[in-house]
């Protein structure tokens, strides 16, 4: 089987950890373009590109105050960082502790430790069906309303809500069984610890109509997806995206497109239930 991106990525960060690494790079190395790769690396990580690599270098550093007794302007240099007050900033921002007090007072931190040396979990640790059905889609429109918003985010409380209130404007125009949620756009912030994006709540548009005013239109391309059920709150969503991208795309045959994923909500979703499911699609490609 081809070496999966993940893999490949997360080596490629890790022996580069002391020396100039650029986005695009990481990127290229990966396979995909920029834009795609920040939100397929968060799905898999939990992490932005940024933040992992920010967090690992700090990780690293902090070893380096526990095992040695190299200066903390070298370690600094070294992971960096162009001074000893710029990494003294970055590692209390992190740990809430100066490198000099750590140093005297060494204990246990919440580092982030290098992804490829974790064990995969298995469906049976997770929200998310194990076998995913192959569906295809002929294409077909959405009309929804859009936020730009971070993950878990409390405006998504409030854009139900006002999706709710404002459903009679496009309730003759749209098959009312299945709400779409689609996420385009993704980019880190400013400092490249949240991933931001385009949320779209969306009802599939009947083909005699156009969007209304005031709302938003997406298309769902024709292709093939793969559909995952995530059964449980939706507090646990995040964990199911984790283990689809980083756990069962590389044992499988397939590679997501990265173009086009989306949420399906039904009959079946019940929200803060652990009976209730909901669908993860996303379009595939085979290796």
């Amino acid at each position: 089987m081809q070496e999966y991106w993940f893999n490949r990525t997360i080596g490629y960060i890790e022996q580069r950890l002391t020396s100039n690494l650029e986005m695009e790079l990481i990127a290229d190395h990966a396979g995909y373009s920029l834009t795609h790769f920040h939100r397929l690396f968060f799905q898999a990580t939990g992490h932005t590109l940024k933040g992992y690599i920010r967090r690992r270098r700090l990780a690293l550093a902090q070893h380096e105050l526990t095992i040695t007794n190299s200066s903390i302007a070298k370690i600094a240099g070294k992971y960096g960082y162009k001074s000893h007050e710029a990494l003294t900033r970055a590692f209390k921002k992190e740990f809430g502790i100066t490198p000099t007090d750590y140093r005297k007072h060494p204990h246990k931190l919440d580092i982030v430790k290098n992804l490829s040396k974790e064990t995969f979990r298995t469906s049976d640790e997770t929200s998310t069906f194990l076998d995913p059905q192959l569906v295809k889609f002929e294409g077909f429109n959405l009309v929804g309303l859009k936020r730009r918003i971070k993950p878990n985010d409390p405006v998504i409380k409030d854009l139900v809500i006002e999706l709710h209130n404002r459903f009679p404007e496009i309730a003759t125009r749209v098959k009312k069984e299945k709400c779409y949620w689609l996420c385009k756009n993704a980019e880190p912030d400013d400092e490249g610890n949240l991933l931001m994006f385009d949320t779209y709540p969306s009802f599939e548009l009947l083909p005699k109509y156009k969007c209304p005013k005031g709302w938003y239109l997406n298309e769902v391309k024709a292709g093939e997806y793969l559909c995952f059920t995530h059964r449980g709150s939706t507090d646990k969503l995040k964990d199911s995206y984790v283990y689809i991208y980083r756990d069962w795309f590389p044992n499988s045959k397939y590679i997501p497109s990265m173009d086009e994923d989306f949420e399906v909500y039904d009959s079946r979703f019940k929200p803060e239930s652990e009976d209730s499911e909901l669908y993860i699609m996303i379009r595939i490609k085979q290796k």
